[in-house]
């Protein structure tokens, strides 16, 4: 009976202890200070400092693709655009987004949109590209994730005949898509060193809209896929 008492005390004290410790009232927030009374820096700001940040793909807030820089690093490319955090937040979700036809996308990942977007075509277009360059020499596959995309739909016999979606410079097989694909992805794959990958939307009918997010995988990399993959 004794040992069941002692052990009962033990934990009405514990108890008291842990709800004291949970009101920030009984206390309050400890501050460290430096030499002058001047407020040290707190640990996590020391902690920001160490974490290496690696130009690694990351989600964007608006759920694009990009690259994770440090924010210093994102400002100084013209087209870097920070949407997020990783890293621990120490590093900027850097996002390259190419919103027109004709233009070249040399990261290792870009976001290709119609000029318009968010809002769709009210013209069409006979050839709206973006080209694509290595980001460096051992891309071995590129990954389309398409947040938005709407095209006219195929014919009865399933022909993309009004509007169409084309990659040429692959070295997989790659379809013409058309119609409804937003939410859908892609893979095909590249020779390393590949000169430029065209994407390509055509488009005979006013309300097209796309939005593309482009990642360039390495050989090496466990992101890549079976090469006879076009969704996985």
């Amino acid at each position: 009976m004794s040992c069941l008492r002692n052990f009962h005390v033990i934990c009405v004290v514990l108890w008291t202890m842990l709800g004291l410790m949970s009101s920030s009232e009984v206390l309050p927030e400890m501050k460290s200070f430096g030499a002058g009374g001047k407020p040290a820096e707190t640990s996590w700001k020391w902690s920001r400092d160490i974490v290496n940040v690696q130009p690694d793909p990351c989600t964007s807030d608006s759920g694009t693709t990009g690259i994770c820089y440090k924010p210093s690093d994102c400002n100084e490319f013209p087209e870097g655009v920070g949407d997020g955090s990783c890293a621990l937040g120490v590093g900027v979700c850097c996002t390259f987004i190419y919103d027109g036809c004709y233009l070249t996308a040399k990261y290792a990942a870009a976001v290709f949109e119609n000029p318009s977007y968010p809002n769709p075509e009210m013209t069409s277009y006979n050839s709206c590209p973006l080209a694509i360059t290595p980001a460096n020499n051992n891309i071995c596959q590129i990954r389309l994730d398409f947040g938005a995309f709407t095209l006219a739909g195929p014919n009865a016999e399933g022909v993309c005949d009004q509007d169409a979606f084309t990659v040429t410079g692959a070295t997989s097989a790659v379809p013409v898509i058309c119609g409804e694909n937003t939410k859908q992805h892609m893979y095909f794959e590249v020779t390393p060193g590949f000169n430029n990958v065209v994407l390509d939307v055509k488009t005979s009918t006013a309300g097209s809209k796309w939005q593309i997010s482009v990642t360039q995988i390495e050989c090496t990399s466990p992101s890549r896929v079976p090469s006879v993959c076009l969704q996985y």
